[in-house]
C-alpha cells in the first residue's frame, strides 16, 4: 500500500480521483484535497468526507492565492514559498506522513508550494498528472516569468521541479494521448457503474428522479472569458445564439468558476444546477435528443465520449470575437482530436465556421 496524495481544482478532476480511488487505486491510502477553485466545494468535500472512501479528505483556499497580482511584493513572496515550501496553506497536512505519490493537473503556484512541501519530506516522491477530459491530452504547460524564476533557483539549489518530475499521465484514452509522459489507463466511466454513480449522487445531492431539462438546446459555459489575456467574447456569443434558437429554449450550463449573475442579467435561462458536474447529471438522464452547444468546454464531451447514446454537440470556439490565449490553445487540442482519430469517439460532435453555418445545422 502507498501512501497517494490528489489535488482537485473542478469538479471533473473530483470524478476522476474518485474512479482513480474504486479502480486502480483501490488498494493505497489516498487522501484528496479539494480547492474552492470551484464553487460550493467546501460543502462538497464535508459530503465526501462522510463517504469514507479516501483516507483523508481536505479543503484549502486557494483561489485567490494562484490569482495574477501586479504587486512585485507579491510575486516574490509566491517565488519563496514554492521554492522553500514554507506556506501555512497546507498546515493541515501531517509533518510525519511521507507521500510516494502526488497527482494532479493544474501547475499553478498553489501547486507548485504543495510539491515543494511533499518533496521535502520524500525526495523520491513519484508525480504524475490526470486528465481534465480529451481536451487536456496535447494542452502544454507554458511557465510564466514567475514560475521559471522558481524553477531556476531550485535548480541552483538542487532541487526538483514539479513539472520536470512528471513521469506519467492518467487518462481514460491513452490511445489518444501524444505527450512525452507515460499513459496510465483511468477504466472508463460506463453508464450502470452503480457504485461511481452512488458516490458522486450523494456527494452533489443529485436525486434523478427530480432532474428535468425542458430546453432543447444547453449551452456550457467556459472561462474564457476569465481567464486568459483577454475575454474570449463568449457571453456576445451566447446572446448570438438564443437570438437563433429563441431565449425560452436555450438554457446556459455556467462553469462552476464562472459568475451566474452575468449570465442572468443579460436574460439568460440558466442551469439551476450550474454547481453540480455536468458529468453526473449526464450519467443520470437521457440526453441523445438534444443538442450541447459550446466554444470549448470539455464538459460535452467527458460522458459523450463513452456513452451509446450521444447528444449532437457542437463547437463554437471560431465563432468568439475575443484573441483569447487559453481558447486558442484548447481550440488546438480539439482539433488534434479530430486529427488523431478521436472522432470515433465523438460521432456526433462538429466544429462550426461561422453563425450561418450554425444556423443551417440547426436547421432554424
Amino acid at each position: 500500500m502507498r501512501n497517494v496524495i490528489i489535488i482537485c481544482n473542478t469538479y471533473y478532476q473530483l470524478i476522476m480521483a474518485v474512479q482513480l480511488r474504486c479502480t486502480i487505486k483501490k488498494d493505497d491510502d489516498v487522501t484528496l484535497i479539494l480547492s474552492d477553485q470551484s464553487n460550493n466545494a467546501s460543502c462538497v468535500s464535508e459530503s465526501l468526507k462522510k463517504t469514507g472512501l479516501f483516507g483523508a479528505v481536505y479543503f484549502v483556499e486557494n483561489r485567490e492565492f494562484i490569482k495574477k497580482h501586479a504587486s512585485r511584493v507579491k510575486a516574490a513572496k509566491d517565488v519563496f514559498q514554492a521554492v522553500t515550501g514554507n506556506i501555512k496553506m497546507y498546515s493541515f497536512l501531517s509533518e510525519d506522513k511521507k507521500y510516494d505519490e502526488l497527482i494532479f493537473y493544474n501547475p499553478d503556484t498553489a501547486t507548485h508550494c504543495l510539491f515543494a512541501i511533499l518533496y521535502k519530506r520524500n525526495t523520491d516522491m513519484i508525480v504524475s498528472r490526470y486528465e481534465e477530459s480529451i481536451i487536456s491530452y496535447g494542452l502544454k504547460c507554458i511557465l510564466d516569468p514567475k514560475m521559471r524564476m522558481i524553477y531556476m533557483i531550485r535548480r541552483i539549489e538542487g532541487k526538483k521541479n514539479l513539472l520536470e518530475n512528471v513521469t506519467s499521465f492518467y487518462c481514460v484514452h491513452p490511445e489518444l494521448y501524444r505527450g512525452d509522459k507515460v499513459p496510465i489507463k483511468i477504466p472508463d466511466i460506463k453508464e450502470d457503474d452503480i457504485k461511481l454513480r452512488n458516490i458522486l449522487g450523494g456527494v452533489f445531492g443529485v436525486d434523478r428522479g427530480d432532474l428535468r431539462y425542458d430546453a432543447k438546446y444547453i449551452y456550457f459555459s467556459s472561462i474564457f472569458d476569465i481567464e486568459g489575456d483577454e475575454p474570449a467574447g463568449e457571453l456576445a456569443l451566447i446572446q448570438r445564439i438564443a437570438e437563433l434558437v429563441g431565449k425560452d429554449d436555450l438554457l446556459v450550463k455556467v462553469h462552476p468558476r464562472d459568475d451566474v449573475k452575468r449570465f442572468t442579467d443579460a436574460g439568460l435561462k440558466v442551469d439551476a444546477r450550474s454547481s453540480v458536474p455536468w458529468e453526473i447529471i449526464q450519467l443520470s438522464q437521457d440526453f441523445s435528443e438534444y443538442i450541447f452547444l459550446t466554444a470549448c468546454s470539455s464538459s460535452v464531451i467527458t460522458v459523450s465520449a463513452v456513452t451509446e447514446k450521444a447528444p449532437q454537440i457542437y463547437f463554437l470556439y471560431k465563432l468568439c470575437e475575443g484573441d483569447n490565449d487559453q481558447l486558442i490553445n484548447a481550440s488546438h487540442s480539439i482539433e488534434d482530436i479530430f486529427k488523431m482519430g478521436g472522432d470515433k469517439y465523438l460521432p456526433s460532435a462538429h466544429i462550426v465556421d461561422t453563425i450561418d453555418d450554425l444556423r443551417q445545422m440547426l436547421k432554424v
